[in-house]
């Protein structure tokens, strides 16, 4: 880590992106790049959140491509980690898996009204790294 850079294997960053309460998703809406905050949780090395209709309810019914990223830092350390996880997104709408996501314990924190649309994203490539100051 000479370079303040650490990377991070696959099972650290499931770890880590699951240890926080919020990530975030990238995706296109009409040829434009859009970021939104998501609270999420990891199952079976997949993220799975739940939305209403809208932006990322299509992307998911479509099958697109998107990127999920989650980190934490600490500004007083100058350290932090970032996981990015590639993939695409998939509308969870029946049988065994939905079943099983109903059954985890994920509270949209804008209230449940609307937000009965579960989405995995199914990874693709999974990547982290650990940031550290070197001064």
């Amino acid at each position: 880590m000479a370079d303040g850079l650490e990377e991070l294997d696959a099972a650290t960053c499931w770890r880590l992106a699951g240890g926080v309460a919020v990530g975030r998703i990238g995706f296109q809406v009409d040829g434009r790049p859009m970021v939104l905050p998501i609270n999420h949780l990891i199952d079976d090395e997949s993220i799975v959140f739940l939305t209403g209709d809208g932006a990322k309810w299509t992307a998911a019914v479509l099958r697109r491509p998107v990127v999920f990223e989650a980190d934490d830092w600490s500004p007083s350390h100058r350290s932090g980690w970032s996981v990015l996880v590639h993939g695409q997104a998939h509308a969870v709408t029946e049988g065994p898996r939905l079943e099983r996501l109903r059954a985890l314990e994920l509270e949209p924190w804008v209230g449940p009204d609307g937000r009965h649309h579960w989405i995995r994203i199914r990874p693709e490539v999974v990547t982290g790294r650990f940031v550290r100051s070197q001064g």
